[in-house]
């Protein structure tokens, strides 16, 4: 495998570009980099072979943007760049859509984390949603294209096969975010103690066929499952 892209920062050369903090998390600061670019910053000791990996699987992977090369600050790994994207967090950006580019995005979302799982590229927090006091992992950008982002490692693994239980779960999040966007955020405030019931009911009322309406509802939706779901959604 040819040598991953590798950016070497002095302590002086990361001092001169803190000043340009775009934002922070829980386990990184995000930096302004060059050329279109972001430096993410960990605040604790992570594993660069993730890093190296993302950088391989970009060969394959066509349609979202992976971590562009890892970052090591006076010679120890510290972060990694990224391209920056710029638009609002899915879960704001909804309220603010048409239906014609909500669907438009959904579509476009769900193909992209097809791609992600072909490649046993795993985003396992995509449901993640400022709503209930998290950022999004999904950005709607200016030309109202869905971007996936914390591609990392921390909230995404990458595997050199399938993984049959990393998939699940990948598309136990996809089943929470779809549901959560259509059907409405008030049923979903509380992810512990879902109305399943409920929310089945919704969907079978929909026309979702009932046994999809079970899988979906329980959060168990294949791609299959949700693209039934989006077919759906577009024709009410």
């Amino acid at each position: 495998m040819k040598e991953a892209k590798r950016v070497y920062l002095t302590k002086e050369e990361f001092n001169m570009i803190a000043s340009s903090k775009l934002g922070e998390g829980y386990d990184a600061i995000v930096y302004r980099g060059i050329n279109g670019t972001v430096y993410k910053i960990y605040k604790y000791d992570y594993n660069e072979d993730i890093i190296d990996k993302a950088t391989e699987k970009q060969k394959t992977v066509k349609l979202t943007n992976l971590p562009q090369a890892a970052i090591y600050i006076d010679n120890k790994f510290s972060g990694y760049v990224l391209k920056r994207v710029r638009g609002l967090d899915l879960h704001h950006a909804w309220f603010l859509l048409s239906k014609k580019n909500k669907i438009k995005v959904l579509k476009e979302l769900l193909i992209k984390v097809r791609e992600l799982t072909d490649n046993y590229i795993y985003p396992t927090d995509i449901a993640n949603s400022p709503l209930v006091g998290k950022h999004s992992n999904v950005k709607v950008d200016y030309k109202i294209h869905p971007q996936i982002i914390d591609l990392d490692g921390i909230s995404t693994s990458y595997s050199d096969k399938e993984d049959k239980c990393l998939l699940s779960d990948t598309y136990c999040g996809l089943s929470l975010l779809f549901l959560e966007l259509i059907l409405g955020p008030d049923l979903f405030e509380d992810i512990d103690n879902l109305n399943i019931p409920y929310i089945q009911k919704l969907l079978i009322e929909a026309n979702i066929e009932d046994d999809i309406a079970k899988r979906l509802s329980n959060l168990e939706g294949t791609y299959e499952d949700i693209n039934k779901l989006l077919l759906t959604f577009s024709k009410k």
